[in-house]
This record gives structure tokens, sequence and C-alpha cells, in this order.
């Protein structure tokens, strides 16, 4: 009980934290076509957050499980913070550039500081339920702010609503800075027993590794390119497209826990098993899509894909490492994801400047050979 109040009470300033995340994937992409930056440009614009991830990750995750979460919480109210001014007055691609690199060092402590507090709070058969509830709150400030960010849109010119959303992001930061000060607890156990405690190196940690950073390089392969897939081929309004993507964010807002209680269930291969088989179906799909309606549908089947894969990976990394070095070993697991985040938006977009399809079908290539490994060398229970 004294752990659900606990998860309740950080709840809130994940998800203020959260609010520019599902606004800006969309966004960002069209304010750089805006500035006349080409596909190669936009793809570094999320090459430069593997980039900055790769340094800061092992560096936080060491930090977390050495001085607690709580501090590294602060920091990222303060990093996105001030990162989200940054893109609101980024009249130049490299104030652009720089917004964007603080913003990712901001992602990246507040990505490794929620899920070392998830393991916190949770126990040995709830793991999975733990971290979707903490994901839900993140995928909900997605959710509210893009909602919030395009019904701005709506009623002002694109330069002007870029600026007044911005800012608005970045003062709910500034108000979460002051929350997690006064109200957050701390959550780790500080003792000598875990610093003392070895870390497990060995053949399932490279299988793991190897899988997440083919994970990688196929969700950032796209993600550039999507929305001007889209106008190319469906919409080029931004709004109407944004709209398209609710019933999915829907879904990513309340479906993690419940995902969780299905992967604490049945078991994580199972389970990520099957949201690989939904990526890779799904991603054949994406260019055959001509309408919107096709275009919820298969949004939000795919929703379901990664909800399941990522809990899954996550609940792995948590049932091998435990809660003693769980903020390290999650900072070198998101290295794998950074090195395939700075390969494959500049691999996708090279393709698409080929020919708009091939980012699609090598990505689904990719994501097959991933669920052959996983297939084949992941266990069907990871014990410690």
């Amino acid at each position: 009980m004294v752990y659900m109040k606990k998860l309740y009470g950080i709840q809130l300033p994940i998800l203020l934290l959260s609010l520019s995340v599902g606004f800006i994937s969309f966004v960002l992409p069209i304010y750089a076509k805006e500035m006349n930056m080409n596909a190669l440009k936009i793809g570094g614009l999320f090459s430069i957050v593997s980039l900055v991830n790769i340094v800061i990750r092992p560096i936080v995750g060491k930090g977390l499980d050495r001085y607690g979460r709580k501090i590294f919480l602060v920091i990222a109210c303060i990093l996105i913070g001030f990162a989200l001014i940054g893109y609101a007055y980024s009249i130049h691609e490299m104030i652009l550039y720089g917004a964007r690199a603080l913003h990712a060092l901001g992602s990246a402590v507040l990505s490794l500081t929620i899920y070392s507090i998830s393991i916190d709070l949770s126990s040995e058969d709830n793991v999975g339920n733990r971290i979707g509830l903490l994901d839900a709150a993140k995928s909900k400030g997605g959710l509210v702010g893009a909602i919030i960010g395009f019904l701005i849109f709506l009623n002002n010119p694109f330069l002007n609503g870029w600026k007044t959303v911005f800012i608005f992001y970045s003062g709910c930061c500034f108000f979460a800075f002051f929350y997690v000060l006064i109200k957050t607890p701390e959550t780790k156990k500080m003792n000598q027993e875990m610093v003392k405690t070895k870390l497990k190196i060995n053949r399932f940690l490279f299988i793991m590794l190897t899988i997440i950073l083919l994970t990688s390089l196929t969700s950032s392969m796209v993600t550039p390119i999507f929305m001007i897939f889209l106008q190319d081929h469906i919409s080029n309004k931004v709004s109407y497209l944004a709209m398209s993507f609710i019933p999915a964010s829907i879904i990513f807002s309340i479906f993690p826990p419940k995902a969780g209680r299905i992967i604490d269930y049945y078991g994580r291969k199972k389970t990520l098993m099957i949201g690989k088989i939904i990526g890779v179906i799904s991603i054949l799909l994406f260019i055959q899509v001509n309408n919107i309606i096709s275009l919820i549908i298969l949004w939000m089947f795919q929703s379901i894909g990664i909800i399941l894969s990522t809990i899954s990976y996550k609940t792995l990394i948590s049932d091998y490492f435990g809660k003693h070095h769980i903020g390290q070993m999650y900072g070198i697991f998101m290295v794998m994801v950074s090195i395939g985040g700075i390969i494959g938006p500049l691999f996708g977009g090279f393709l698409y400047e080929i020919q708009y399809s091939l980012p699609f079908y090598i990505n689904a290539f990719i994501k097959i050979m991933n669920l052959f490994i996983i297939l084949c060398f992941i266990p069907k229970t990871v014990k410690m």
C-alpha cells in the first residue's frame, strides 16, 4: 500500500515532464522542414539525441545506484524545462540542434530515473505492472500535451503556435521541479550490500544487448521520415494527421499497466515475441496506407505491439539484474538504444531519398531477424 502511494505521488511530475513528448514527435520534422532542412539534417536531429545518450546514460545509471533517484528527477525537471525554452526560440537550425541536445540530456535522466523508481517499488510478481503504471503516466502526459499543443496550433499561425506551446510546456516542467522538491519521496533503499554486489556479465547479457540494438535501429529508422511520408501520401495537414494518432495515444495511456499484468502472468518471452510479430505486420502495412481510417486502425494495432515489447524488455532486465545495480545496467542497455538511434535516422533518411518504401522494407527485415534471435536464444524464464 505504501509503495502504491509513492507510485501515485510520482506520476504527476512524470506526466508534466512528458507533455512535449507526443507533440514534438509530430511537429519537429515539420518545423525543421519549414527551416529548409533536408531529410538528412532532419535525421540528424534524431541522431543527436542518441549521441548525447551514449555519453550520459552510463554515468546517470551509476549515479542513480549510488546517490538515489530524487536528485536525478530534480535535474531532469531543470534540463527539460530549459530545453523547451530553447525550442521556443530556435530561429536557427544550430539553436534547434542545441535545444534538441539539452532535451536529450534531460530525457535520458528522466527515463533512467522512471525505470529505477518502478523497480524500487515492485516485487518479483508485479514488476511488469509497476513499470506499466509509470510508462502510462508518461504516455498520458504525451497525450494531454499533444492535445493542448494542437489546440494552440489551430488558433495560431504555425510559428507563433510553436513558440507559445513550448513556453507552456516549459512552465509545466518548472512546476514539476517544485513539486518534486517538496512532495516526491526517495525510493531507493541505500545499504552496503547493494554496493558490494557484483554485476553478472555473461551470454544472456550480450544477447539482450544485440536484441535491443536491433530494436532501436528499426524504430529510429522510420521516426524522422514518417511524418514526411504521411504528408506526401495521405495529407499535408499536420493537425489532421495528429488527430488520427489520438486513439493510439489513448492505448499508450491506459494499456501499459494491463500489459504489465499480462507479461507478469504469461511470461516475458511469449509477450515479447507477440509484440515483435505485431511490429513486423504493422511496418509492412504502413506502406499500403492511403486513407486516414486505415492509418488510425494501424496505429492502434502497432501501439499494442510497442507496449508489449517495451515492457517485456524492461522486465527481462529487472528479472536478471535485480534491484542492486538496475540503474547502471539499464544505462548500459540504453547506450545500445542510443547507438541504434544514431545509425537508424541517418540510414532511414538516406534510404528515403532513394525510394520512400525502402526504410519500411529494410525495417521489416531487421525485425524478422530480431524475432529469430528471441525465439532461439531467450529462455522462457530468466531469474537471478
